[in-house]
């Protein structure tokens, strides 16, 4: 097994970083130009009582900056130890998988219970992925 399989979840978290950032600027800047948002409500980001449009693409993509970083470093840490196997890459593909679906929700029909679910297993799955590492390590 070549433990470098573990990046391929990182290009993927990477791209919907990518994704939500593109889709915040696109939004936002169509809401300038509309005249829906004012240029000087971008100096402090006041954008509070502007339609969701305008505003959850900005929250889903700091969502990314959040639990997603967490599993940034737990990769880091997995592959510097030399600790990558196969619960590892599976795992790290069905967080991603699911960093990817509490996105979709998100930012279509943003049901909360279902991006809960999408945000708590995830969690879980991290969760226990950091603690097998730290066994793994000890």
């Amino acid at each position: 097994m070549n433990s470098t399989q573990i990046l391929y979840p990182i290009a993927m978290q990477l791209l919907l970083i990518l994704i939500t950032a593109l889709l915040t600027i696109t939004r936002r800047r169509n809401g300038a130009l509309s005249g829906d948002i004012k240029i000087d409500q971008f100096k402090a980001m006041n954008l509070a009582g502007l339609e969701d449009k305008y505003i959850t693409p900005g929250n889903s993509y700091n969502n990314q900056f959040q639990m997603p970083m967490l599993f940034m470093m737990f990769v880091l840490f997995t592959l510097q130890l030399q600790l990558v196997d196969m619960f590892f890459i599976v795992a790290s593909w069905i967080f991603v998988g699911l960093r990817y679906a509490h996105a979709y929700i998100h930012l279509t029909y943003n049901h909360v219970m279902h991006r809960l679910l999408c945000f708590a297993t995830s969690s879980l799955i991290l969760f226990v992925c950091w603690s097998r590492l730290i066994l793994l390590a000890s």
